[in-house]
């Protein structure tokens, strides 16, 4: 299945992706101290393992219980065939020893122990293949047909100017792994159609939840993990990745076969202790029930991180959800901790009473976030003041999604477990909270999207009223949400423009792209991402024409402002 969906815009990932290479020693102290709770952790289990079997092994011998009576004629040819036994196994003894055939499968032990990463310790790292005694085809040889076998690879793994990553977390037979596929669109290069294949992967180490792409480089990330160069100074190309596990990982999907993240938001030594303090004291039902909640903590999550959200305005901040019921701040550009982690900037605490299953950054106003838990409750508050609520709203059901609309400000869309869609204008929220004090506020417009949960939904950035919604009833919806010609609020008119089973099971992810006007990527039980150009389904260019006409004269106008800006430069660098 996929959990999560995450596009990167074109232009944002290096054309040619580096592989992973430790290169200082610096980055090879930060891999250990990233994985020595893991080598230790499979040491411990190994020794488990082994006394576990010493314990089943260890009880009495197999005892043969017959009759010891035998005759005198067995007893003395028992006795003839022994002596006639030793004398061979002296024999044989002086042949093993000549050869030494006795200590023939005795392997040979290295003194590097063995377990999950014991290769890391052990190994020797080179520059250049050129250095390493053990390669013997070299950098820059050519195969049998007189090419070179990088030049070829370096081809392979070429994403062009004009490609979109889509990224997306998958599980498959208890193995879990972010894949990041190649999108190519059609183009007036290449009409004959577009294209999705897997480009690399990364293996997770828990079951992956929600993704998040981010271009801010985090601090803690070091030569060996950033591929972008000074020239891009902060700006890069990583990607936020939330599990079943309390931390947050941060990956660089300009490298290939990566060992480890750039980064680790949380305390991953704290989870470590506390799990094995539960397994210690965890024998009875009564204390099974008391280790269930771990308490919480301002400075980590202590259960799985259910949504992410990366804030534009302020590339540094990344906003996180959560099972333990909190909403945490984190700053990107902080130094890590000893134990190799990140802590939170700031805890928003109080705020649900269950679960947080969806956080957003507001898209205009930086330093506002709403959030929707397993409660009912909507929260819309300011992060520059903990503790005050600008907003709550209570709706009737469990919360699927949060998403703030890009073209007003001041709206906010809410999707439930019951397939329902909410609209509200958080101003006259909070205006009428203001004055009556109630918090069952009324929405702009209520959508029955789906017959289930409405799992995801989207505001396409390129189009003003194009909303998508998917569900667990395997549909794909897309909606015109006509907007009013006097600018208020409330849309002019709500109608469903088209409607798609693409293939993906019951869809848990659906998202436009971030370059194309009508391009949804969406993903579910099947395992399998699918991409849907709804400009071709039949009525959509009817209804969206004319929007997405003028959003390609905008396109137009940018490329040829960038264009002019881009000339510029190139003078004022040749002066």
């Amino acid at each position: 299945m996929i959990s999560s969906l995450a596009w990167v815009r074109k232009g944002a990932a290096a054309r040619h992706p580096q592989k992973f290479n430790i290169t200082d020693e610096d980055e090879l102290q930060r891999v250990q101290k990233l994985t020595n709770l893991e080598f230790g952790d499979a040491q411990q289990q190994l020794e488990e393992a082994r006394k576990e079997a010493e314990g089943m092994d260890g009880g009495d011998g197999w005892q043969d219980d017959d009759d010891d009576d035998q005759d005198a004629d067995e007893s003395m040819d028992q006795d003839t065939k022994t002596e006639k036994a030793e004398e061979e196994k002296g024999a044989d003894e002086d042949e093993l020893a000549k050869y030494k055939l006795d200590t023939y499968d005795e392997e040979q032990s290295t003194g590097i122990a063995m377990g999950a990463f014991s290769n890391i310790k052990g190994l020797s790292f080179y520059k250049s293949n050129d250095d390493d005694p053990y390669i013997t085809l070299k950098d820059g040889d050519k195969d049998i047909d007189g090419q070179d076998d990088d030049d070829e690879e370096r081809e392979a793994l070429e994403v062009l100017p004009s490609d979109n990553l889509l990224i997306s977390a998958k599980t498959e037979d208890d193995v879990s792994l972010i894949e990041a596929h190649v999108y190519a669109p059609v183009t007036e290069e290449a009409p004959e159609g577009s294209s999705l294949y897997v480009h690399h992967d990364l293996l997770l180490p828990s079951f992956p939840l929600c993704l998040e792409w981010l271009s801010h480089s985090p601090a803690a990330a070091s030569s060996s993990t950033n591929t972008n160069g000074a020239t891009r100074a902060s700006q890069g190309n990583y990607l936020a990745v939330s599990t079943m596990d309390p931390e947050i990982e941060i990956w660089n999907m300009d490298i290939i076969d990566g060992l480890v993240p750039s980064a680790v938001l949380g305390n991953r030594e704290a989870s470590k202790a506390w799990e094995k303090q539960a397994k210690k004291k965890g024998t009875g039902k009564k204390k099974r029930r008391e280790l269930a909640v771990r308490p919480n903590s301002p400075h980590h999550h202590t259960d799985a991180v259910l949504c992410l959200s990366w804030n534009p305005f302020v590339p540094n901040l990344l906003a996180s959800s959560s099972a333990d019921g909190t909403v945490k701040l984190w700053d990107l550009d902080a130094a890590p901790k000893e134990h190799g982690g990140l802590e939170a900037l700031r805890s928003f605490e109080g705020l649900h009473s269950d679960k947080v299953q969806s956080v957003a950054w507001n898209t205009a106003v930086r330093s506002v976030l709403a959030s929707g838990g397993y409660d009912g409750q909507v929260k819309i508050f300011d992060v520059r003041q903990p503790g005050v609520v600008i907003c709550s709203v209570k709706v009737d059901g469990e919360i699927e999604k949060v998403r703030w609309n890009p073209w007003r400000c001041n709206n906010l869309l809410v999707s439930l477990d019951s397939g329902l869609v909410h609209s509200y204008d958080v101003d006259a929220v909070a205006s009428s909270a203001a004055a009556t004090g109630a918090s069952q506020a009324r929405s702009l417009f209520t959508l029955s999207a789906h017959s289930s949960a409405c799992t995801s939904m989207d505001i396409s950035p390129h189009i003003p009223g194009c909303l998508v919604t998917a569900g667990l009833d395997r549909q794909v919806k897309l909606w015109n949400l006509e907007p009013s010609p006097g600018g208020g609020p409330k849309p002019k008119s709500i109608s469903l423009v088209a409607s798609r089973d693409v293939g993906a099971g019951k869809v848990f992810a659906a998202s436009f792209s971030p370059d194309e006007p009508l391009v949804i990527a969406a993903a579910g039980s099947s395992g399998k991402v699918k991409v849907w150009d709804a400009g071709q389904a039949k009525g959509v260019a009817s209804v969206f024409g004319e929007r997405v006409r003028e959003f390609g004269r905008g396109l137009r106008e940018r490329r040829k402002r960038d264009a002019a800006a881009g000339e510029d430069q190139e003078k004022e660098d040749e002066e």
